[in-house]
């Protein structure tokens, strides 16, 4: 379903699709058009599933992506920068070589995921988890994650600064 967004009519929203191979996304015509310039800016992804899907060297831009499921897509070496990813499921993707800038990461799941060689800067990461993945050669760099203290009493959760990948990897795996 494509409808403006009530608070901003520049933005493409699609609600419910479900991409399940290469031609589906052809098919759809408004997502094609971005497609075929190399870029998609300014589209609002919710409840979406994308499967098998080859999207190599593809730019992202202030996209959002809402409750969406990612299973066996392939967008190595593609850029997402100020984009939102909320209650999302990425499995088994290859994202191998891709940067993410400016990107916050809200309740979503890495799993089985090859980030190998990806660059993360100036990123949030909030109730995120990563499991199983490929992080060899990882490049992080300003990311702040979200830790809850084990003990609840009011002011105990907080952003954490990462300071480098090492860090990186410890806060992972609290």
């Amino acid at each position: 379903m494509y409808t403006d967004t009530p608070y901003n009519e520049s933005r493409l929203l699609i609600r419910g699709y479900k991409y399940l191979n290469e031609s589906s996304l052809y098919t759809d015509i408004f997502l094609m058009q971005y497609i075929e310039w190399d870029a998609l800016f300014r589209i609002d992804f919710v409840t979406c599933t994308f499967e098998r899907i080859l999207l190599i060297r593809k730019t992202f831009g202030s996209c959002t992506f809402n409750n969406c499921i990612f299973n066996n897509f392939d967008f190595k070496k593609s850029k997402f920068s100020n984009c939102h990813f909320k209650n999302c499921i990425i499995i088994n993707c290859d994202m191998k070589k891709t940067k993410f800038n400016d990107i916050y990461f809200e309740e979503c799941e890495f799993l089985g995921v090859d980030l190998e060689s990806s660059n993360f800067y100036n990123c949030k990461l909030k109730r995120t988890k990563f499991l199983k993945n490929k992080l060899n050669f990882m490049i992080v760099k300003n990311i702040k994650i979200w830790k809850p203290k084990k003990w609840k009493i009011w002011k105990s959760e907080k952003w954490i600064k990462i300071k480098d990948f090492s860090d990186f990897l410890k806060h992972l795996n609290e």
